[in-house]
């Protein structure tokens, strides 16, 4: 073989692995199936935190007196998307209920 096919040669086999390893994109616009609605997936971190207690943890003891409670505000959160698959969900804690 001379110089000029073996170029030919290797230039098709390099666009042929290019093409074999080229990433499809899906351009449909619809989501996959299997994520979920925003409301169910706070509907069950609230059902979690409230099965293991977590809002007797958020209680906060100043000089002994005062107790403030924290409670998350399931109504306003907020969420970032990180890559394709992970998602984090901020849900705000309010001070409420200061006993004495």
């Amino acid at each position: 073989m001379n110089v000029k096919t073996t170029k030919i040669f290797y230039i098709i086999i390099f666009l042929f692995i290019l093409y074999s390893c080229k990433k499809e994109l899906n351009n449909s616009g619809s989501k996959s199936s299997v994520s979920t609605s925003n409301n169910s997936i706070i509907d069950s971190f609230k059902t979690g935190f409230l099965n293991k207690s977590y809002d007797k943890r958020l209680n906060q003891t100043i000089n002994d007196t005062i107790i403030l409670k924290w409670v998350p505000d399931w109504k306003s959160y907020t969420s970032s998307s990180l890559g394709d698959s992970l998602t984090y969900y901020y849900i705000a804690l309010i001070s409420c209920c200061p006993q004495y």
